[in-house]
């Protein structure tokens, strides 16, 4: 407040701004080793109103991904296997070709190479996705790790797309962001 000098800043607009200023790429780059090892600091950005709006529509991005319309990816099914959407053991990511293998009977294929931009950490979204929904088994063969939805079978297959979608967007609010901030201040040194 003091900085901007303006009073009526709320708790939610810091907070909007924060979020945003934590996908900020000159952020993640700057404080790189801090985000591993220490407390983030948040630097100031010119114009702080931005950062609040794109905070906000990214928190709302990431909350709703469930009611996200999903990415139109292609669906590469394997002449003579029946047509499943279950995992059925470890899907397979390639980037290069912008493919997941969800089962032997189904590839899902046309995700923009951009949507692997967006990272989590260490990994992009989709990333974090496949490795996480798999199907395993004991040696003795009782079911140990089920991904699937029962009363849903389409829910990983839409959930892939839904995270297309939310990382391209994701990326596009990204851009958005101002591209100068102030790294200086009384909580950045």
């Amino acid at each position: 407040r003091t900085h901007y000098a303006d009073k009526s800043i709320s708790k939610r607009d810091i907070f909007d701004y924060v979020y945003a200023i934590l996908h900020h790429p000159a952020y993640r780059s700057h404080f790189a080793m801090n985000l591993r090892h220490g407390i983030p600091r948040i630097p100031l950005a010119a114009d702080f109103a931005q950062c609040v709006a794109i905070g906000h529509d990214l928190i709302r991005l990431h909350i709703d991904y469930e009611s996200i319309e999903p990415y139109k990816l292609n669906w590469d099914e394997s002449e003579g296997v029946p047509l499943s959407t279950r995992v059925t053991g470890r899907m397979q990511l390639d980037k290069e070709r912008g493919s997941i293998v969800v089962n032997d009977s189904l590839t899902l294929s046309g995700i923009p190479k951009e949507a692997f931009n967006y990272v989590l950490g260490t990994r992009s979204a989709l990333d974090w996705i496949v490795d996480q929904y798999r199907f395993e088994q004991d040696g003795e063969g009782n079911v140990t790790s089920d991904p699937n939805d029962a009363e849903d079978e389409d829910y990983i297959v839409q959930l892939i797309a839904r995270v297309t979608t939310v990382s391209l967007e994701t990326l596009t609010l990204i851009a958005k962001l101002p591209s100068e901030v102030s790294f200086t201040g009384p909580n950045t040194t």
